[in-house]
């Protein structure tokens, strides 16, 4: 394979794994909201709410990784032009910046992760 084609199973993957983690953090808060409304016990529900941030941190936290993506490829792109360098010719971009969106890319993994074993153990805790 060339090195291009790795590359672009990394997109891939990584691309499919944002999504995934995207539909499991919106599942996350449907099953506490589902929950919360079946609950009347304010004590039981206040149990929810660490699970519940956790899951808005990661959708937080793909917002960041979206956004800021945006804004330094678009810079970088931006400074290249300027500098007179053509779409089709070779450049190199810091690694600092992929280093930081992968950064970010791995924490909202981690707080779905976390939000899901922390409702397991609320669900477990709420049903025994």
């Amino acid at each position: 394979m060339k090195l291009k084609d790795y590359k672009e199973s990394i997109n891939f993957y990584s691309g499919k794994a944002s999504e995934l983690n995207r539909q499991f953090t919106f599942a996350g808060i449907a099953v506490v909201w589902i929950v919360s409304s079946a609950q009347s016990d304010i004590l039981q529900l206040r149990n929810f709410i660490f699970p519940l941030v956790t899951f808005i941190l990661s959708l937080f936290f793909d917002l960041l990784q979206y956004s800021l993506g945006y804004l330094i490829w678009r810079r970088f792109y931006r400074q290249q032009e300027r500098s007179n360098i053509l779409e089709e010719d070779d450049v190199s971009a810091p690694v600092s910046y992929d280093h930081l969106l992968n950064s970010i890319w791995g924490l909202k993994i981690v707080a779905t992760l976390i939000g899901f074993f922390c409702l397991a153990f609320c669900l477990v805790k709420l049903i025994y």
